[in-house]
């Protein structure tokens, strides 16, 4: 299955900052939201195709809930003291849509994190 970028990560410090850096390289921030249950908030800049997000913590005992500890971002947002990479990259299929896996429809067809509505689950 052919994948495309969607977006790509930056986990910031101080979001205020990195977004007045980044506008003053010419980016625009048009979105700013929390993940409620995730732990993170984010401002994002849009592209014809994909985008660039900001990410800072929000809300510790989230980013460290069993949900959300497999995606590493509690070790990516303090990656000044844990080394892990402050960098990410989301992809996405570049057809979306659903594979026959068993008696189930899959949307991916491998395991995935799926971000619904400001709620997280993970598909088989």
């Amino acid at each position: 299955m052919p994948l495309a970028v969607d977006h790509v990560f930056i986990c910031v410090e101080n979001p205020h900052a990195a977004e007045r850096a980044l506008a003053d390289f010419g980016l625009q921030f048009g979105r700013r939201r929390i993940h409620q249950g995730q732990g993170t908030a984010n401002a994002c800049a849009f592209f014809d195709n994909a985008y660039l997000e900001l990410l800072w913590r929000h809300d510790d005992d989230d980013l460290q809930s069993e949900v959300v500890r497999p995606l590493g971002l509690w070790e990516r947002v303090r990656w000044r003291e844990t080394g892990a990479s402050p960098f990410g990259v989301a992809f996405r299929p570049e057809n979306v849509a659903c594979v026959q896996v068993g008696s189930q429809q899959k949307l991916y067809g491998f395991r995935a994190w799926q971000l619904r509505k400001e709620t997280q689950t993970f598909a088989d």
